[in-house]
């Protein structure tokens, strides 16, 4: 079409060009024939814009139909990891039976926690491409609101419940550390007891008891405070997740009994 005004308006200039050297009667003719073909180069001028404003228009909607087609791509991935990757891990309550094994389960958690905040990354920066495309007027702007929202609020979720499972492995580290030294200092109150040379009925061995009895809470204390409080946190009915707490508190709760 830029071509044919181009074409037109070299015809018309010829024409003009030509009518300056007719002659009066044929000059009117030249003149007629140049309003003519002017109405016709607007016309073609005004249809020209009406497809470049449509061109754009089209142009603009493909473009934008391509941000949200990449958007939603991504925000698959995220929910994919979400429910395949983060659910998995979040799933397993295991606390270990041990020292050793909780501390593993703790090493564990410190690189998933590095991988979560690579996905918690990704969704920040959804969330600014999202909010960029609906300040830029996208057709679609309230379905771009809407997935980031369900996005947005799982990752809140998981974040929360994420922060749960570090405490709780945290503290079965500490549980697990406070119940080895317990059980450490009952060994050595153990033999104290059973080795003693004083006299029965004596108030020397009455005084040592009475002493190592204050030991044995001393000692056993701390531990199982804090096993029974992680216990109640993470909940006495969670089964085989904390069977291994609940086995140590029992350990050592029998072992302090034994000796009182």
């Amino acid at each position: 079409m830029l071509f044919r005004s181009q074409e037109g308006q070299a015809l018309l200039d010829r024409i003009r060009e030509m009518g300056m050297r007719a002659d009066v009667q044929n000059r009117h003719a030249t003149t007629a024939a140049c309003y003519g073909i002017e109405q016709l180069l607007e016309l073609l001028q005004d249809r020209r814009r009406r497809l470049e404003d449509l061109w754009l228009q089209r142009k603009i909607k493909l473009e934008q139909h391509l941000q949200l087609l990449l958007l939603d791509l991504e925000i698959n991935k995220v929910s994919e990891w979400y429910r395949q990757v983060g659910d998995a891990y979040l799933n397993n309550k295991d606390l270990g039976d041990s020292l050793q094994a909780a501390q593993q389960l703790q090493d564990q958690h410190i690189r998933f926690e590095q991988q979560a905040r690579e996905i918690q990354d990704t969704v920040l920066r959804l969330l600014r491409t999202a909010d960029q495309l609906v300040h830029s007027a996208h057709y679609d702007a309230d379905a771009i609101k809407k997935r980031l929202q369900q996005v947005d609020t799982t990752a809140e979720d998981f974040m929360i419940k994420l922060d749960t499972r570090r405490k709780n492995v945290a503290l079965a580290v500490s549980f697990f550390s406070l119940a080895q030294t317990a059980l450490r200092k009952l060994d050595e109150i153990e033999v104290q007891l059973t080795s003693t040379d004083l006299p029965r009925n004596s108030s020397a061995l009455a005084e040592q008891h009475a002493f190592l009895a204050d030991a044995i809470v001393e000692a056993s204390t701390p531990a199982l405070r804090e096993g029974r409080i992680l216990l109640e946190r993470v909940g006495k009915d969670s089964g085989p997740a904390v069977a291994g707490v609940g086995g140590k508190v029992d350990e050592l709760q029998e072992r302090c009994n034994k000796l009182q």
